[in-house]
């Protein structure tokens, strides 16, 4: 009987990491659907149309987007490095050092045969790879 309910409560929580993987996936095909109607509207303005949002975007704009983005992606982790609001790109280094430390944590779980391992690391992992995302997307942002 408690080996039935431990079972059930590992696939519960399975499950509910599980959910959680599919919404960041979708969120993340969202954002990108986004990122390629925005470029792809941007390829196609008139030359002084696109002086005009060159202008507009300073780096003050960029840097809140930036973190605007960050707080969508992770929660989490932008109230953890909300001091590091001035330096998004280092504040999305910092939330990737945090990933990565929990990454190792899940590792760890893993290696102890604790059920919680496996969706934790792919939670880990999928945040990593936004944010990997997001960093592509700053230092292409403030190059141009």
């Amino acid at each position: 009987m408690r080996e039935e309910f431990l079972i059930t409560a590992a696939h519960h929580k399975f499950s509910a990491a599980h959910r959680l993987q599919v919404a960041l996936s979708v969120h993340e095909v969202a954002c990108n659907r986004f990122l390629n109607r925005l470029s792809h509207r941007l390829n196609n303005m008139n030359p002084p149309d696109q002086q005009g949002i060159a202008t507009e975007a300073t780096i003050e704009s960029i840097q809140q987007a930036l973190n605007d983005l960050l707080h969508q992606l992770a929660p989490a982790l932008s109230k953890k490095s909300e001091a590091m609001a001035s330096d998004p790109m280092s504040r999305i280094e910092y939330c990737m050092t945090l990933v990565k430390s929990e990454a190792s944590l899940a590792a760890s779980l893993i290696a102890d045969c604790a059920p919680q391992g496996r969706p934790m690391l792919a939670q880990a992992q999928q945040t990593l790879k936004s944010l990997e995302s997001l960093q592509r997307l700053g230092k292409t942002a403030i190059k141009a």
